[in-house]
This record gives structure tokens, sequence and C-alpha cells, in this order.
């Protein structure tokens, strides 16, 4: 009787193991499964991060395209147009997984949309890009392709509150040099620009606009100047006279101007060309200028340099 007990609760407890032992395979099984599948599903998920990267890099180059189109106090519909052609082009030139972006609307949903006020500030340009990327092992389990998409918010601010270094000439321009001709002589009458003597040379600080004191009635170098015949480049705009005489002393720089040197005519006679505009890094946004006469401030807001930035639509701050 014992025997018999023994061998039949050795036979209970080898089929216990055995039943628990297929559990354990079945159950590993599934595990090995339900990792592969989610290891395929991974892949496509990383390929698709990289597919969205390329498609961000696309939106943010045709906004910052467009906008550059933009930089106009009132853009007519003509430059609109432009800008959304320059947009559509510069997506164009780029690819997302080998596939060309821009094909007859067919492989991409690329809009465009460009928001152009007359006056106000920024002027953007918004880039859109839509597609399904195919997906390699996900279709397997029910999910043949992924909606990936991009956006871009690209800005053209018309003024700036900051200037960066290294940008600037050291040449204090004021609305009287309209003609474009820059008497720097500050011994003489009729004086409509400077030297800035506080600059080092062809360098300058990060400059506050309106904020910013100048050292007036500086020298410059004829030989170098002369080098710089036929070259655009900016300068600060600066308050000028009340009468015909030197400049005012005390100076602050309230915003930048673009000018291209014609004729060195020697040491405080330069001729010029003033066209204003022009695209400079900085802070974008107008300068509080409380002690400038209503035609400093004219000047100022009319030669008026531009910035172009990818705005943070979400935040409303340029990025």
């Amino acid at each position: 009787m014992t025997n018999r007990f023994v061998i039949k609760l050795l036979k209970k407890d080898i089929y216990v193991r055995n039943e628990k032992g297929a559990l354990s395979s079945l159950f590993l099984v599934a595990l090995i499964f339900a990792l592969l599948v989610l290891g395929s599903i991974a892949v496509d998920f990383v390929h698709g991060f990289h597919i969205r990267k390329q498609l961000q890099v696309a939106a943010d180059s045709g906004a910052l395209a467009g906008a550059y189109m933009l930089t106009t106090p009132a853009p007519s519909q003509f430059q609109q147009k432009k800008a959304r052609g320059w947009a559509l082009e510069m997506v164009g030139r780029n690819t997302s997984d080998n596939q060309p972006l821009i094909d007859d609307g067919q492989t991409v949903a690329v809009s465009v949309d460009v928001n152009a006020r007359p006056m106000k500030f920024p002027h953007t340009c918004e880039v859109t890009i839509k597609r399904q990327m195919p997906t390699i092992f996900a279709r397997f389990v029910g999910f043949p392709s992924f909606p990936i998409s991009a956006r871009a918010l690209g800005g053209a601010y018309a003024g700036l509150r900051t200037v960066s270094p290294n940008q600037l000439m050291p040449i204090g321009i004021s609305s009287k040099a309209a003609s474009g001709i820059l008497q720097l002589d500050p011994n003489k009458p009729k004086q409509n620009a400077t030297w800035i003597s506080n600059w080092n040379g062809m360098g300058n600080p990060s400059l506050d606009v309106g904020n910013s004191p100048l050292d007036v009635n500086g020298t410059g170098d004829v030989a170098m100047m002369s080098l710089l015949v036929g070259c655009t480049f900016f300068c600060p705009v600066v308050k000028a006279s009340n009468d015909d005489g030197p400049m005012p002393k005390k100076q602050e720089i309230l915003g930048t101007t673009r000018v291209t040197l014609k004729k060195v005519k020697g040491p405080s006679d330069i001729e010029v060309q003033i066209s204003g505009g022009g695209i400079l890094r900085g802070r974008p946004g107008f300068p509080n200028l409380p002690t400038a006469s209503s035609d400093d401030l004219q000047f100022a807001l009319n030669m008026q340099s531009w910035r172009i930035l990818l705005i943070d639509k979400d935040a409303a701050e340029p990025r």
C-alpha cells in the first residue's frame, strides 16, 4: 500500500511539473512574440522621428525664405505671392525618406499661409507639411502607415531693440544726411554725420537701440575707407543737430541704416547711397526713443533694418 501511494504521488508531481513547464513555455513564447512586435513597432517609430526631423528642416527653411520676401512695411499682393513661391521652392529642395516633398501635390501635402498687414509686425509665413509614412513592421499588426507633420512660422520684424556685435560701421548718420554726402568734420557747420570714437575699429559691442550712449567726433581711417568703396554696410542712426551746427555731443543709437560707399573725398567727406532696410541680427522690436525729434524718429523708422526669425506660435516668441 505504501509503495502504491508513493508511486501515485510521484506520477502526480511529474504531471503537475509537466503542466507548469508547458505553461511556462507558452508564456515564454508569447513574451518573445510580444517583444518582437514591440521592437518592430519601435523601429517604425524611430524611423518616424527621423522623417519628422527632415520635414521640420524643410518647413523651417520654407518659412524663413517666405518671411524674407515680406521685409517691407506694406507687402503687396505680388510680394505675398512671391513669399509663397519662395517658401514652396525652398521646401521642394528638401527630401524626406529619399522622396521629393513637392511632386504635383501627390507625395506630400504642403500648405503655405502668409499674414502681412501694413505696418503691423511681424509679417509671417507659415509652412505646414503633412505626409503618410509607410511602415515596415507595424503593418503586420494593423498599422500600414503613420501620419507625420511639421509646422514652422517665420516672422519678418521691422526694427531692432538690440544689435548684435560686429555688424555696424562706427559712423553715426543723422536725418540731415539724406543727400548722401556725409560731412564728418565736427568743426564745420551743417555736420550731418559723425565718427563714433568709443568703438574699437570696425567692431562694436552688443548695442541697445535707444539706450547706448556714444562718444562722437572720432576720426576715420581714409585708407581703410578707400578699400570699402562699392561695398554696402550698416551704420547707426543718431540725432541730428537743431540748427546747422555740429551734432549733439550726447548721442544714442536711434536705429540703423544701410549705406553703400560711393566715394571717399577725404577723412571727413564721404559720398554714400542711403537705402535703408537690410537684414541684421539682434532682438526685434521698436525701441523707446523719448528724446528723438519727429524728424529723427521718422528717419530712423524709414531706414530701419529687419530681423527674420522662426517664431514659436504657442509661445508667440522668436526662437
